[in-house]
Parts: structure tokens; C-alpha cells; sequence
């Protein structure tokens, strides 16, 4: 997390400052305590107040940005550039220089939003779909369309408008991809999908408010969670539960859980990192600037790897070992005693 005052910080579960930055410069175990005298983060008593919300606050009214996963990670260091400069001229950041950073943030915000195409992140996927898409294995779509024969209710749920949608899932599982689903439900505006009060939130398609989900093929816009659950439940054969698959902790991980009795299946790209360097061999390395392990050590989690061991019931590191899993019995736990691991593994 990012204290936007000052300094970078790897927050432990229990909210103490294990690792700290001002710019690019680490600082000491004795600076860290001159900053943080207790040793805890102060803004961690109420952070899950925060985090834990459909979180529509401007950024210059949180005091701090939480880099919650590889695809913001990166730029953590040009925003550590960006303090040194501050820095240069000022020994703190001053009121200027805070809306200054807090624009800086935004602009990372900006460039990765999918609305109007805004930024250049979307606008190279769409320009360059063959080589950032990655095609879905033949075992991934077989088990899918496995599943569906058996009875299983596939839903897709994504926050992506339509013709986005239809770009990564046609590049992805091929242009029949709508025959692996029972319903699909774009432009979803997730947390807010789980978060929100039912009635402010219907269904729309062809902007007509729709009151009854069919399966009948097109594409859903907005509504809420409550109405799919109903479906789910109408259109099941006998009872059983549901397992919800989602690769963002603030829009689907943590708002899904709070707000469902669905279970959680977390696909966490971080979790290949931690099996890369579990499986390497113990050899001398040079001393390197960096925060260790994105989930934090088994007797000491990071603030994300706690929260995300609190919240999810089971973790994958790719979407592809679904395949792996059977379904005819209960889903396994990622939670073994104290620590934290990923299934099938």
C-alpha cells in the first residue's frame, strides 16, 4: 500500500510496517520506527472500513492507494521516481505537492479505465488482440461444455461492456463462446454488482429495464446479484451451491463474499510467482530492492495474503486449472491450519 503522504509500505496482516520507502530510498528499521512509532500502520484500524465497500470515494479523500495486484504493481516505481523529485526540493510533501501526486495516481486510473476507450491500455488490447489474448486450452472449453451437459448453470459476469466482452471472449474460447454459458452479463459494474441495493440496480437489454432472466442467448447489462442467484435457483435441477470465479479482490473477492453465501474461488496470477520461487533452488543472490513475497510469509501474511486467506475459499493460480477440479463433490480448501496454499497443487 501507499501512504500518499509520503512513503511505500509492505503492511503485515496485522497492520505493522514491515517495509518502507521514501521515493526510491528504503528506509532503516530505526527510521521506520521514527515514522511509525508503534509500529503499526495508522490508517490500518480503519482500513477494512474502507476496503471492504464499494469504494466510489475521490482519491484525494483517502488518505492512501492500495497496489493490490501484478497489474498495478509496476508502477509502483515510477510513482517512487516521481517522490524523489518531490523530494528534491522539499523535505515534505506539502499540500501542492499531494494534489499533485493524487493527480499522478489518477492518471494511472485513467489510463486503465474501459470506458470510452480512455487511456491506451483497452486501445492496444483492441489493436493488438492476437498478441496480449490468450486462447483458452481445448480442455478448459471441453470441461465447460461438460459441465453445461451435466446440468451445471454457467453464468459470466464481467464488468466489461459488450463489444469488449465479445473481443477477448472471441479471441479467447472462439466465436461460438456464448455456447459455454447459460447467461451473460456484461457491463456488470462490479463491486457495486454485490454491493448495491437490488432495486437500484436492474437488468437492461436494448435499454429496456428487464424484470425476468431468460436464456435465451443476449447479453444482460448492469443488475444485481440477488436476481441471478433467483435464476440459479429457479433453474437448477436439485439443490446445491454456488461457486463464484473471479481474479480481483476488490470487485469480486471481497464484495462477493460480504454480500453472498456463494463460494469463493479466487484466481490469483501472483500465486504462479510463489510456486517460481518455491521450487527454485536456495543459492546466494545479490541484495535487491523489494517487498519479498506478495502474499508474505506463512507465519506472517501480508495485509493482502491475510485478507485474501479471510475471505476466499479456494485460490488457483490460472484460470486453466479448473480443468483440474472435480465437481461432484465439495470444492477443496485453500485454508490448511495457519497457512496459506493454492489447490489443485
Amino acid at each position: 500500500s501507499s501512504g500518499i503522504n509520503a512513503e511505500y509500505g509492505d503492511v503485515t496482516s496485522t497492520g505493522t510496517v514491515k517495509t518502507a520507502y521514501r521515493g526510491t530510498k528504503r528506509l532503516t528499521n530505526g527510521e521506520i520506527f521514527y515514522h511509525y512509532p508503534e509500529g503499526v500502520w495508522p490508517e490500518f484500524s480503519r482500513f477494512n472500513e474502507v476496503f471492504d465497500c464499494d469504494n466510489t470515494k475521490p482519491l484525494h479523500e483517502v488518505p492512501y492507494f492500495i497496489f493490490d495486484s501484478v497489474f498495478v504493481s509496476p508502477t509502483i516505481p515510477l510513482l517512487m521516481k516521481q517522490l524523489d523529485i518531490i523530494f528534491t526540493n522539499s523535505h515534505s510533501v506539502d499540500a501542492k505537492c499531494r494534489e499533485f501526486y493524487v493527480d499522478l495516481i489518477a492518471s494511472f486510473v485513467h489510463n486503465f479505465n474501459p470506458d470510452n476507450n480512455a487511456g491506451s491500455f483497452f486501445p492496444s488490447i483492441e489493436r493488438h488482440a492476437d498478441l496480449y489474448i490468450q486462447e483458452a486450452s481445448t480442455e478448459l472449453r471441453n470441461k465447460l461444455f461438460s459441465l453445461r451437459e451435466a446440468g451445471t448453470k454457467l453464468i459470466l459476469i464481467t464488468a466489461s461492456d459488450t463489444p469488449y466482452t465479445e473481443l477477448l471472449m472471441s479471441h479467447s474460447y472462439g466465436k461460438d463462446w456464448r455456447s459455454f454459458f447459460d447467461l451473460v452479463c456484461c457491463r456488470a459494474k462490479k463491486p457495486g454488482f454485490f454491493t448495491s441495493t437490488a432495486y437500484r440496480r436492474p437488468f437492461f437489454r436494448d435499454g429496456i429495464e428487464i424484470f425476468e432472466l431468460t436464456a435465451d442467448g443476449d447479453t444482460y447489462l448492469e443488475g444485481h446479484w440477488t436476481r441471478v442467484d433467483k435464476w440459479i435457483r429457479h433453474n437448477t435441477s436439485k439443490p446445491g451451491r454456488v461457486a463464484y470465479v473471479g481474479d480481483s479482490f476488490k470487485s469480486d473477492i471481497i464484495p462477493t463474499k460480504l454480500a453472498t453465501s456463494w463460494d469463493i474461488v479466487a484466481i490469483v496470477l501472483e500465486g504462479k510467482l510463489l510456486h517460481v520461487s518455491a521450487c527454485e533452488h536456495k543459492k546466494p543472490r545479490p541484495e535487491k530492492i523489494g517487498w519479498g513475497s506478495f502474499f508474505g510469509e506463512r507465519t506472517e501474511p501480508s495485509m493482502y495474503g491475510g485478507r485474501l486467506f479471510e475471505l476466499s475459499d479456494l485460490t488457483l493460480t490460472d484460470v486453466e486449472e479448473l480443468v483440474l477440479l472435480g465437481y461432484e463433490q465439495e470444492l477443496p480448501s485453500n485454508k490448511t491450519g495457519n497457512s496459506f496454499t493454492f489447490s489443485p497443487f
